[in-house]
Protein backbone atom coordinates (compact mmCIF):
# COMPACT_ATOMS: atom_id res chain seq x y z
CA UNK A 1 0.00 0.00 0.00
CA UNK A 2 1.25 3.46 -0.83
CA UNK A 3 0.13 6.74 0.63
CA UNK A 4 -1.78 7.34 3.84
CA UNK A 5 -3.77 4.58 5.47
CA UNK A 6 -7.53 4.73 4.79
CA UNK A 7 -9.51 6.50 7.51
CA UNK A 8 -11.52 3.33 8.19
CA UNK A 9 -8.48 1.04 8.45
CA UNK A 10 -8.89 -1.38 11.38
CA UNK A 11 -5.13 -1.26 12.09
CA UNK A 12 -2.47 1.42 11.88
CA UNK A 13 -0.26 1.33 8.79
CA UNK A 14 2.62 0.42 11.10
CA UNK A 15 2.23 -0.67 14.71
CA UNK A 16 4.52 -2.06 17.37
CA UNK A 17 4.15 -4.15 20.49
CA UNK A 18 7.17 -4.95 22.61
CA UNK A 19 6.99 -8.54 23.85
CA UNK A 20 9.28 -9.71 26.60
CA UNK A 21 10.48 -13.22 26.13
CA UNK A 22 13.52 -15.34 25.77
CA UNK A 23 14.83 -16.64 22.46
CA UNK A 24 16.13 -20.19 22.47
CA UNK A 25 18.60 -21.53 19.92
CA UNK A 26 17.74 -24.91 18.44
CA UNK A 27 19.59 -26.52 15.52
CA UNK A 28 21.01 -23.21 14.31
CA UNK A 29 17.68 -21.37 14.44
CA UNK A 30 15.82 -19.43 17.12
CA UNK A 31 12.40 -19.53 18.72
CA UNK A 32 10.70 -17.35 21.30
CA UNK A 33 7.65 -19.22 22.66
CA UNK A 34 6.31 -16.23 24.62
CA UNK A 35 6.35 -14.10 21.50
CA UNK A 36 4.68 -16.87 19.46
CA UNK A 37 1.86 -17.21 22.01
CA UNK A 38 1.44 -13.42 22.14
CA UNK A 39 1.08 -13.20 18.36
CA UNK A 40 -1.51 -16.00 18.36
CA UNK A 41 -3.43 -14.35 21.22
CA UNK A 42 -3.47 -11.00 19.40
CA UNK A 43 -4.74 -12.67 16.24
CA UNK A 44 -7.50 -14.44 18.15
CA UNK A 45 -8.52 -11.24 19.98
CA UNK A 46 -8.68 -9.22 16.74
CA UNK A 47 -10.22 -11.90 14.51
CA UNK A 48 -13.81 -10.55 14.55
CA UNK A 49 -12.77 -6.95 13.87
CA UNK A 50 -10.51 -7.90 10.95
CA UNK A 51 -12.95 -10.39 9.43
CA UNK A 52 -15.76 -7.84 9.75
CA UNK A 53 -13.76 -5.14 8.02
CA UNK A 54 -12.28 -7.21 5.18
CA UNK A 55 -15.10 -9.74 4.72
CA UNK A 56 -12.64 -12.63 4.63
CA UNK A 57 -11.46 -15.29 7.07
CA UNK A 58 -8.58 -14.18 9.31
CA UNK A 59 -6.31 -16.70 7.61
CA UNK A 60 -6.72 -14.86 4.29
CA UNK A 61 -6.23 -11.41 5.80
CA UNK A 62 -3.10 -11.73 7.93
CA UNK A 63 0.29 -13.28 7.34
CA UNK A 64 3.16 -13.60 9.81
CA UNK A 65 6.82 -13.21 8.88
CA UNK A 66 9.81 -14.03 11.07
CA UNK A 67 13.51 -14.46 10.26
CA UNK A 68 13.78 -17.86 11.96
CA UNK A 69 12.46 -21.26 10.89
CA UNK A 70 12.07 -22.46 14.49
CA UNK A 71 9.95 -19.38 15.24
CA UNK A 72 7.73 -20.22 12.26
CA UNK A 73 7.04 -23.58 13.92
CA UNK A 74 6.41 -21.96 17.31
CA UNK A 75 3.92 -19.46 15.82
CA UNK A 76 2.16 -22.18 13.82
CA UNK A 77 1.80 -24.30 16.98
CA UNK A 78 0.51 -21.35 19.03
CA UNK A 79 -2.01 -20.39 16.33
CA UNK A 80 -3.22 -23.97 15.98
CA UNK A 81 -3.79 -24.11 19.75
CA UNK A 82 -6.11 -21.09 19.40
CA UNK A 83 -8.10 -22.50 16.50
CA UNK A 84 -6.36 -20.53 13.74
CA UNK A 85 -5.88 -22.63 10.61
CA UNK A 86 -2.24 -22.72 9.52
CA UNK A 87 -2.11 -25.59 7.06
CA UNK A 88 -3.54 -26.32 3.64
CA UNK A 89 -4.85 -23.86 1.09
CA UNK A 90 -7.08 -22.17 3.65
CA UNK A 91 -4.30 -21.81 6.23
CA UNK A 92 -2.64 -18.58 7.31
CA UNK A 93 0.70 -17.84 5.68
CA UNK A 94 3.41 -18.01 8.33
CA UNK A 95 6.97 -18.07 7.14
CA UNK A 96 10.41 -16.61 6.75
CA UNK A 97 11.20 -13.65 4.52
CA UNK A 98 12.15 -15.97 1.63
CA UNK A 99 8.76 -17.70 1.73
CA UNK A 100 6.87 -14.42 2.01
CA UNK A 101 8.08 -13.03 -1.34
CA UNK A 102 4.71 -13.88 -2.91
CA UNK A 103 2.72 -12.51 0.03
CA UNK A 104 -0.74 -11.19 -0.89
CA UNK A 105 -2.59 -10.77 2.42
CA UNK A 106 -4.06 -7.44 3.57
CA UNK A 107 -2.08 -7.30 6.81
CA UNK A 108 1.22 -8.65 8.01
CA UNK A 109 2.73 -9.07 11.45
CA UNK A 110 6.36 -9.81 11.99
CA UNK A 111 9.47 -9.27 14.02
CA UNK A 112 12.68 -7.51 13.15
CA UNK A 113 15.04 -10.31 14.13
CA UNK A 114 16.61 -9.79 17.52
CA UNK A 115 15.15 -9.02 20.88
CA UNK A 116 16.69 -7.45 23.93
CA UNK A 117 16.41 -10.72 25.83
CA UNK A 118 19.21 -13.21 26.13
CA UNK A 119 19.60 -16.01 23.64
CA UNK A 120 20.19 -19.36 25.30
Amino acid sequence: MRGPAPADAPLPALGYLHVEGRAFTNRGSRANPVEARTIAAWLEENRARLEGHYGLPLEQIVGVVTPFGQQVRAIRDACTARGITVSGREGMTIGTVAIMSAFTQQACTGKPGRTCGKVT
